[in-house]
């Protein structure tokens, strides 16, 4: 990130991000705490040792506070932040696939996405709403050919009733383009495709004055 040109990158994380979530690292550690027992109890030095080892790894991890402390960049989880004028607001969480990291429950998603203030100008989310830019395998086709909407219901309604101006996503891989929700242009931006590729190309978004969206276009990395 410190190496990009711009002189401000407002960023979140993602499910991918496991060290950045001090809650995947709390569950880590408990249930590596609890197979050590188990290890110790059977007589397993190596075992043990190994876990140990593990536990203390992951103790030391403190990325969300290096993040927050990183020069010209701004790290949102749960938070906003304003610049030139915009206000900001990020958060990593998606919903629950698995055990990755940033997890958000569907049941508790409407409470998650009200915490985003009225007048903010551009949301961050990991994930899309509802509808938008989420379409993808469906995970009980094993061939793949079935796509289903992934999306978040809880971040779709709150950007419908705050009309914000520009939510920018990504984490569903296929569902990379521009899509309107509303008054909100929503940009799914992800960097790679279906098959995990990379994407030769980025979204570059004009906003004027009044916060209103005038320009998006896709420009490849070699003209930038």
């Amino acid at each position: 990130l410190r190496s990009q040109p711009h002189h401000q990158k407002v960023f979140t994380s993602g499910n991918h991000e496991l060290r950045h979530d001090p809650e995947w690292i709390r569950a880590s550690v408990a249930a590596l705490t609890a197979y050590r027992d188990e290890r110790a109890a059977a007589g397993d030095r190596i075992g043990v040792r190994q876990a140990t080892g593990r536990i203390s790894q992951l103790n030391l991890i403190k990325v969300e506070k290096f993040l927050r402390n990183a020069k010209n960049v701004v790290y949102l989880n749960k938070s906003s932040a304003r610049y030139e004028g915009l206000s900001f607001y990020g958060s990593p969480y998606s919903p629950r696939y698995r055990d990755w990291a940033y997890q958000l429950e569907r049941s508790d998603s409407k409470a998650h996405w009200a915490q985003i203030p009225p007048d903010t100008n551009i949301v961050i989310s990991h994930g899309p709403p509802f509808g938008c830019g989420d379409k993808c395998p469906a995970a009980d086709d094993p061939t793949g050919l079935t796509l289903a909407h992934v999306g978040d219901e809880g971040l779709r309604d709150r950007i419908l009733e705050l009309k914000t101006p520009l939510l920018v996503c990504g984490h569903i891989h296929e569902g990379a383009g521009v899509y309107e929700l509303g008054n909100t242009l929503v940009v799914n931006a992800s960097q790679l495709d279906g098959s995990y590729r990379p994407i030769d190309s980025f979204y570059r978004v004009v906003m004027n004055d009044h916060k209103v969206v005038t320009d998006i276009q896709r420009v490849s990395y070699a003209s930038r």
